[in-house]
Formats: structure tokens, sequence, C-alpha cells
């Protein structure tokens, strides 16, 4: 399961030479949200330099100037002080098993504390019984599920709703992404309220992506997100802000709809490039017609509410994070 949009699906051929237009028109049919000249700079957004590794001092420890050798302590490789990665699933039996596999590596590894939330949107090829063989035998891995499929905005917020953790990876079951990436996140996280990665070398069909990078670019003229790769499930976030954000979209207009209200209450966001795999098991589930016209419906919804709430900012405060 995934949050990507695949815009082209939906037409084939005839929707490729069409894209462009599709852009412009869309865009021409804005219902009047604002969009900062200077998106960047308006809402604190900065780019973190893409880097394998985290530097080898922590999170918490300053820079340091002087030409002196790192103590020990900022030697000491960084943490989290407690994780949840939220893993949405359809139909993702092939994948899960090793999905939490690289989850709990991943934790064990950059948190002090975690725990494993798959969420199983309805799937129907038994992706919730092997979720629940694998959370009898580790109490750190929880199941949340859906009995009917509800799309992935509405799997990503059970995923959050259910989260317990100081921060929240969300990622996506279908093992596209190396986990172990989560390191580079760590010293980003010590200044920023979400950490969102950008694939590196993409690796699905053309197609595929240029139907991002239209989506991408529609997202940013449309509300001012400030961030390359919209769609990318890999966003790490301080788990108490998120939990208070107003998320309501339920199918892919999530992603955007997360960015958009971090922003919106003040997070301070960066990113950080995360090497991208093909999908060897399981079918996409992003070139549904019905997915692609339930996120424009959504994308809709989303322009009124924004327009409403920046009308009435008094009567509308979103979760603005503590700085730690």
């Amino acid at each position: 399961m995934g949050g990507d949009l695949d815009v082209v699906a939906v037409g084939g051929q005839r929707a490729r030479h069409r894209l462009a237009q599709v852009v412009v028109v869309l865009h021409e049919q804005d219902l009047g949200v604002h969009r900062p000249a200077n998106v960047a700079a308006a809402h604190g957004c900065n780019r973190v330099p893409t880097q394998r590794q985290p530097r080898a001092w922590g999170p918490l420890t300053p820079r340091r100037d002087s030409g002196a050798p790192p103590s020990a302590k900022e030697l000491a490789v960084p943490t989290l002080s407690s994780l949840s990665i939220v893993l949405p699933c359809f139909n993702e039996a092939p994948n899960v098993a090793a999905a939490v596999a690289e989850a709990q590596a991943a934790a064990s590894a950059c948190a002090s504390e975690h725990e494993i939330l798959v969420v199983d949107d309805g799937s129907t090829d038994g992706t919730q019984a092997v979720a629940h063989a694998i959370a009898a035998a580790d109490p750190r891995v929880r199941v949340v599920v859906h009995e009917a499929n509800r799309g992935y905005g509405a799997a990503v917020r059970s995923g959050f709703n259910a989260s317990r953790g100081d921060w929240v990876l969300l990622t996506d079951g279908d093992l596209q992404f190396d986990l172990g990436e989560l390191s580079a996140f760590l010293e980003p996280a010590a200044d920023h309220d979400l950490v969102a990665g950008f694939r590196i070398d993409r690796a699905d069909p053309l197609p595929r992506r240029m139907a991002a990078h239209a989506w991408n670019r529609l997202m940013r003229r449309t509300f001012g997100v400030a961030l390359r790769d919209v769609d990318c499930a890999f966003k790490l976030m301080r788990g108490p802000a998120l939990r208070a954000l107003p998320l309501e979209s339920d199918g892919a207009m999530i992603s955007t709809e997360l960015l958009v209200r971090a922003q919106d209450a003040g997070w301070r966001i960066g990113e950080v490039g995360v090497h991208h795999r093909a999908r060897t098991a399981g079918e996409p589930s992003g070139g549904d017609p019905a997915v692609v016209w339930r996120a424009f419906r959504e994308r809709r919804a989303l322009m009124r509410d924004l327009r409403a709430r920046r009308a009435a900012p008094a009567s509308a405060a979103l979760a603005r994070p503590t700085p730690s």
C-alpha cells in the first residue's frame, strides 16, 4: 500500500499527452488559497544535506568550531526517546513480515523504546493474519484493523491516532525504502518538527515518475508546499504535535494535507534524501481511477477548509510543537 498518486495510469497514453494541460487547468480552477511568493521563507522549510550516515555528534550537541577532538559524549550515537513506526498496508501479505523486520531493526538502532503499528486497510490476501501472527510473538508490534478498505489516508490517520511514541515515522509496507536510512534523520530531528525524505534515483517506471512530477508541481502551486517530494513515504515527526493535527483526508491527499497543516502550524520542516527500491511483490494502488478522483475531490475540500481557517485564525489554532 502506498500513497503515491499515479495520474498517468488513469488515462493511459492519452493521459500522458494531456498531463501538462491537466495541471494548468486545475491550477486555473483554484479556489483562491494564498500562495506566498517565497514559500520556503514563509514556512520555515529547510533542506538538510543528503547523507547516508549521521555526523559523529549527537542531535542535541552544539556544533564545534574549534579544532579540539570531540568528547565521548559528542561521539555518542544519537537516539530518539521513543518511536512509533506506522506501516499502512493493503494486500501486502508477501511484504508485511519483511517490512516489520526492517522496521524493528531500524527502530532498535535509533530509539530507546519503540513500537511498530501495522494498519491493515481491509486487505483480502491474508495481510491481517500475517500481521497478527507477528504481533502475537512480539508485544512491540500492534495491529490496527479496518474491516473494509477505507483508503490510504484513513489508514495513515488510524496509525497516527494509535501511536504513542514521542516520535512517529510514517513509511509503507511495500519495502521500497531502506529503513536503515532512518539514522540520517536523527541529527536534523534535533531542531526540526518534521523531517521528510525525498527519493533519490526513484525506482519507478517513467510514467509513474512523470505523474509524480506533475502532482508535486500542482501541490506546490496550489498549497505552497515547499518540499520536493510531497508523497515520499518516509517522514519522521514529533508525536504529540502530529496527533493534534486536524487531519481529514481518507485518500492520497493525506501527505499533502499533513504538510500543509504542519506548515500552517509553524512546524520546522527539513528534508533528507533517501534511496528508493523497486517494488518486488504486491500491487500498487495509486493508478486506480477511484483513488485519483478521490484525491482531486479531497484537494478541493482541503482548499476550502484552509481558506476558511486562514480567514479566521483565532478560532482555528493548529498544533504548534513545543521546541525541545
